[in-house]
């Protein structure tokens, strides 16, 4: 098959699509970037043209799922926000242990499973006799990402930033230069399929303590973006938390949350109006 380049026409249909049924907003200028990704779907098929895909897209709802796990992205590492979990366990969690029995923390967007793991091993080694106390639920759209989690093997790139003496705490070094993460930590973390614009419709989300949700928003439109910080502030508990990335900000989405500045990280707070 030549090299497919979508008209623009094409282009809209399938972002519109995309969209609709994700909360994923793709701008003119990733028109090469979707074209790319619908092309490798196309190979993987075996399909002769972009029009045998969309026929195959609308009379295949599985499909829209491949093609879901194709476009999204997903660079993710070990201890990323090292700072932020720091001040999570020491500002957030701490005094949360002398009011709660359970405390409940969702990773919206988990990826591979990096970042709750990253959290896993921090309470692991902060409050090991007390982990029963948590409960880390991750979430994903990608349902190829949500294999690769719950294997917990990952390349040396991924580990990278993990200090040394977790590293050989709790990773054992594999054939081709991978880590397997011991299943005591694996065990910690629950993961489970999800779009987030379905949040109302699903339980996991509700009575959380914690939620973090870093570099995903990034990629929805302002009325997505709006009614997933809505959806997580009706999930939280009283005075729950939001997390999102370094660079991310809803402070001109909505007044539902409360800004609380720490040393180099910022959080959200849920308000809750009488």
């Amino acid at each position: 098959m030549e090299k497919l380049e979508l008209s623009y026409q094409e282009f809209t249909h399938l972002r519109d699509l995309i969209y609709r049924k994700s909360g994923m907003f793709f701008p003119d200028y990733k028109q090469e970037y979707l074209s790319l990704k619908v092309e490798n779907r196309i190979a993987a098929l075996h399909l002769a043209s972009l029009h045998e895909y969309l026929s195959h897209l609308e009379n295949h709802y599985g499909e829209l799922q491949n093609l879901f796990n194709e476009v999204t992205v997903n660079e993710t590492y070990f201890y990323r926000e090292e700072t932020s979990a720091e001040i999570l366990l020491s500002h957030i969690l701490y005094p949360l242990l002398e009011a709660k029995p359970i405390i409940k923390i969702v990773c919206a967007g988990c990826s591979t499973g990096e970042e709750p793991y990253t959290l896993a091993l921090f309470l692991k080694e902060r409050f090991p006799l007390l982990l029963q106390r948590f409960k880390i639920l991750a979430c994903d759209l990608n349902t190829a990402v949500l294999e690769k989690a719950r294997l917990g093997r990952y390349r040396a790139y991924s580990v990278r930033n993990v200090p040394e003496r977790i590293r050989e705490r709790y990773f054992t070094a594999q054939e081709g230069g991978e880590y397997l993460l011991s299943q005591e930590i694996r065990s910690m973390v629950e993961f489970f399929h999800m779009n987030l614009l379905d949040i109302p419709f699903f339980s996991p989300f509700t009575g959380s303590d914690v939620i973090v949700c870093r570099n995903v928003l990034i990629y929805f439109d302002m009325e997505s973006r709006k009614k997933v910080i809505k959806d997580f502030h009706d999930a939280l508990t009283p005075e729950g938390h939001l997390i999102l990335g370094k660079t991310e900000s809803i402070f001109s989405i909505n007044e539902l949350f409360t800004l609380v500045h720490y040393p180099q990280t910022i959080f959200y707070r849920k308000e809750v109006h009488p």
